[in-house]
């Protein structure tokens, strides 16, 4: 719902548009809020958002809204609130899971977003992504416990038990007792086979705990591998006060008794066998032990060395290791301030974009008004000479009238003889003008009966094709030979007039001279006057030629916006009408918008490719109208407009051989043959897991095509055979 807002969106950023399939209050309200945010007007969009929320309260899109706003005017509480009510009325919104990480980030809880993040990664065996969250969550909370105890479970589970040892030994200095961390530590000596450490580990997680069966049984089990068999023991039998169900830990029990017997009776014999030698050997045996006990000594020192060495070598380790983790942060750190930068360096770019178009838009309106002004101003003047030329007259008039009665029989016969030849040629304009629609009238009826005639006999789709392709070019002849006789009548027509006002302008200038050889100022200021009324007449008529000029463009200006404001979201019939309007006026680079919307909702329409590709050759990026008559023969090969086009370009552009071969697809069109052309047909990919989603898509946009009209039945039936073929 949120995927299309045309060039609102550019500015305002992802605000949602509403699927508008009726006119409504709350609707207009809405539409209007988007209009004020495009402006910058946040405080003004939303008022009228929450207007529309009064009469929807069930207006989903509103509440999003409200949180964008919001968000835009630095109110976060707000935001937050009106994002939260977008969610209760809107529950499985398509963006829910976008929505609520922006509630999480306005209620400052970056951390346990990373946090819930990276948890899901580790336990979907994500490893490498699951640490990048825990940093994350680090980077923030540097004593977020949690992020480090399980920064240090990931890199036990790759095996780098050193910075697993380092993250787990971070958890206990912020917090000895944290739930686990002991058994944690355990595990890692373990595994380092430092197996008394470990014990000792153990030992304080059940100080902390002693009810964790888990690190009991570890315990155990590692007494056992030490042969201590009664500390091995008396950690199962702890299992069993605490869960007698357990019966692992009896098992080992057992196992433990069996072998407890089996050593008693091997040192019983043992101790039979010694007796006998006890005497012989007691003072060889005090010498050996002394020996050993000597022996034991210097190891035991040799091994405290050892170890203190260890420990050196250990702490050197990680203070090298903490020296090079703060570098990483400070470089984190400062590449997050220089991404805020950027980001307000964009939003003020963004802003000053949307100050120019306004200054832009004021400077056209005060143009406009200006224009206005002296189209008023014009009107005055002509007021002012119609008056004074009114005044001329009557006054002629008073001064002549006993002459103009003696001229006026004259005057009479010669009017009523111009009248009539104006009449005549009238009359003859009008026969011939409806004899000129009663033959694009008979001619657009023949073609219609062609074109039925042509359509009943059609055996095959690409005879249809190339007939319908024919007469088309057949009715867009006709149509142009009648407009180019319309132009000529019209002219000659023209022409005949102004030879009947240079004729009347020659009588007004001889009966002028008249006068003024007579020396008749009575006439001669009538004259004049009529020369004046004739010149206003004229100044009027082409006024008015003027104003019907500006008010048919200012239709189309109206027509436009009301288009735009009009249009849904999946109107392609809107869009046609727009583009269309934009041609007419020949703004073509604004025709290409509404075209390229339709192809994002059908990708599939050849018609919109073709019309593309004519609008980019007329503003001169001929690559870019290759590219759209190519995805128009991509779609229909046999697809003849595409053809001529792409040659015409290619003989443009010099590409006499590239042109030649779009003429020979063309002449094999012409005459019905197959096309052989070397294009590579779109490759199948052919995927070893098959999207049954995509391919309900793909089925859905193929009947849209077929139901609005753009493709026939057979060419629906085929592609759809070929879709199910692929899958």
């Amino acid at each position: 719902m949120h995927d299309i807002l045309n060039n609102i969106q550019d500015i305002v950023g992802l605000l949602p548009v509403a699927m508008i399939f009726g006119a409504s209050k709350s609707v207009a309200a809405f539409n209007k809020a988007c209009k004020l945010a495009k402006s910058g007007k946040y405080k003004e969009a939303i008022e009228e958002t929450k207007n529309a929320i009064a009469l929807d309260p069930k207006f989903a899109d509103a509440y999003y809204n409200l949180g964008e706003f919001y968000g835009k005017t630095g109110d976060k509480d707000l935001s937050n609130q009106y994002y939260k009510k977008y969610l209760e009325v809107s529950p499985n919104a398509s963006d829910k899971d976008i929505v609520k990480e922006r509630i999480i980030k306005l209620e400052g809880n970056e951390d346990t977003l990373y946090y819930n993040k990276g948890l899901e990664c580790l336990q979907n065996k994500k490893i490498d992504e699951a640490i990048e969250q825990f940093k994350k969550v680090i980077s923030i909370n540097a004593k977020h416990t949690a992020a480090c105890n399980s920064l240090g479970i990931c890199y036990q589970e790759k095996e780098q038990y050193e910075d697993a040892l380092k993250e787990f030994n971070e958890v206990v200095l912020i917090n000895p007792e944290f739930p686990g961390i002991h058994y944690n530590l355990g595990n890692i000596y373990v595994l380092r086979g430092e197996a008394d450490t470990a014990i000792e580990e153990y030992r304080k997680g059940i100080e902390i705990n002693p009810e964790d069966i888990d690190t009991f049984y570890n315990l155990g089990n590692l007494y056992l591998s030490k042969e201590m068999f009664e500390d091995a023991q008396s950690q199962f039998k702890k299992i069993l006060e605490i869960d007698p169900n357990e019966s692992d830990a009896q098992s080992f029990l057992d196992e433990i008794a069996q072998e407890k017997k089996k050593t008693s009776q091997e040192e019983k014999a043992v101790k039979q066998k010694d007796k006998k030698t006890e005497d012989v050997d007691a003072a060889e045996e005090a010498s050996k032990i002394a020996k050993e006990k000597e022996a034991a000594q210097r190891m035991a020192i040799e091994k405290a060395e050892e170890e203190r060495k260890a420990r050196e070598k250990a702490e050197a380790e990680k203070s090298q290791r903490d020296k090079e983790e703060k570098a990483r942060l400070e470089k984190e750190k400062e590449a997050a301030v220089k991404l805020e930068k950027e980001k307000a360096e964009a939003e003020k770019r963004a802003q000053e974009k949307v100050e120019e178009e306004k200054k832009m838009r004021e400077k056209l309106e005060k143009e406009l008004a200006e224009k206005e002004r002296v189209a008023q101003e014009i009107e005055k003047e002509l007021a002012e000479k119609d008056r004074m030329a009114q005044e001329a007259e009557k006054e002629s008039k008073k001064k002549a009238v006993k002459e103009k009665q003696e001229f006026e029989e004259t005057e009479k016969k010669s009017r009523e003889k111009l009248e009539k030849e104006l009449k005549e040629k009238e009359k003859e304009q009008a026969v011939a003008l409806e004899k000129m629609k009663a033959e694009i009238d008979t001619l657009v009826k023949e073609k219609e009966e062609a074109l039925k005639e042509v359509d009943a006999k059609a055996e095959a789709q690409k005879q249809a094709e190339a007939k319908a392709s024919e007469e088309r070019q057949a009715r867009e002849q006709v149509e142009k030979e009648a407009q180019e006789k319309l132009k000529v009548e019209t002219q000659r027509l023209e022409k005949e007039k102004q030879e009947a006002d240079r004729l009347l302008n020659e009588k007004r200038a001889e009966e002028e001279r008249i006068a003024k050889e007579q020396g008749d100022t009575e006439k001669i200021q009538q004259v004049k006057a009529e020369k004046a009324r004739m010149m206003l007449e004229k100044m009027q008529a082409e006024l008015g030629k003027k104003e019907e000029g500006a008010k048919k463009q200012k239709r189309i200006e109206d027509k436009i916006e009301d288009l735009k404001s009009r249009i849904t979201p999946t109107d392609i019939k809107g869009r046609g009408e727009l583009a269309d309007l934009y041609v007419s006026q020949k703004r073509f680079e604004e025709a290409t918008v509404p075209l390229k919307e339709i192809l994002g909702l059908h990708p599939e329409y050849p018609d919109i490719n073709c019309k593309l590709g004519k609008l980019y050759v007329n503003i001169g990026q001929l690559e870019e109208a290759i590219s759209h008559f190519k995805l128009a023969l991509t779609v229909n090969p046999r697809y003849g407009d595409a053809h001529r086009a792409l040659a015409s370009v290619y003989m443009n552009m010099g590409q006499i051989d590239k042109a030649a071969e779009e003429l020979a697809v063309i002449s094999d069109l012409e005459k019905g043959n197959d096309i052989k052309t070397d294009k590579e047909e779109p490759t199948k990919v052919v995927s070893e897991e098959i999207d049954p989603d995509l391919m309900s898509k793909k089925l859905h946009n193929l009947r849209k095509l077929f139901d609005d009209g753009i493709i026939t039945e057979a060419e629906f039936k085929e592609r759809k055979k070929k879709l199910l073929e692929n899958f």
